[in-house]
């Protein structure tokens, strides 16, 4: 739990970035085309993965037993076609599948319109530990709370930094001792955050090689306790 957790009627600023954020998420049309998309982008990477694969076989196969079965024999069509129509059916299946586990935001920020409160929750913070993403320098926060669990925030602009090549620790982003979240208690949409109190200390950041599977949810308590964060997502993960 935070440190002190009131409610309270939302404004009018945070009831339209709520209405905002309603329409924005995706209707029936939108996660057809997401679907649409994200099968076809999986299909042709499947496909031509197993394209390779299957040249590479081949070309053992003809140089060690002399068998012809690769891109210049008869059986291209065949083994082309057959493998497209596999590749699709696996595609659409992990696509249905991937779809079917989203979870829709939609119901709750209704409730949270209709119900017309947010909570405003006060945490204090004693130490920081950071976790860096490799590919792109991104970096995950864990705050130490005065409860002793871990609250997990991520820091966006240091993975825009990373993305475009530049140092991600050039960061503005720096927390501190209190945070103060306003926050829709049905859907958990953050609509403020905001530091306060003395800047906390940075240790230099342990690689985060856990796969993103395994990530914790950003604004929220981590489940992991305090002293096994680099165990669970840092060097002991791999």
């Amino acid at each position: 739990m935070p440190a002190s957790i009131t409610s309270r009627s939302f404004t009018d600023a945070e009831k339209l970035e709520l209405q905002r954020i309603l329409r924005a998420l995706p209707g029936r049309l939108g996660k057809a085309k997401l679907a649409i998309s994200t099968a076809l982008l999986m299909w042709a990477a499947s496909l031509a993965g197993a394209v390779v694969v299957w040249l590479i076989v081949a070309a053992v196969a003809k140089a060690a037993l002399g068998l012809s079965f690769g891109w210049n024999s008869p059986y291209r069509a065949v083994v082309v076609f057959s493998a497209a129509v596999a590749c699709a059916a696996v595609c659409i299946f992990l696509d249905y599948r991937w779809l079917r586990g989203l979870k829709n935001p939609a119901p709750s920020i209704l409730a949270d319109l209709e119900a017309g409160t947010v909570v405003e929750e006060n945490y204090e913070f004693s130490e920081v530990k950071r976790l860096q993403e490799p590919e792109h320098g991104g970096l995950t926060y864990f705050l130490k709370s005065s409860t002793g669990r871990a609250y997990v925030l991520i820091d966006h602009e240091r993975q825009q930094i990373g993305v475009g090549g530049d140092d991600p620790l050039k960061s503005s982003f720096h927390p501190r001792a209190q945070l103060r979240v306003v926050r829709a208690p049905d859907s958990r949409v953050i609509l403020s955050s905001e530091f306060a109190g003395s800047s906390l200390s940075l240790p230099e950041p342990t690689d985060l090689l856990a796969p993103p599977s395994a990530w914790p949810d950003e604004d929220e308590y981590c489940p992991v306790p305090w002293d096994e964060l680099e165990a669970r997502f840092g060097e002991a993960s791999r």
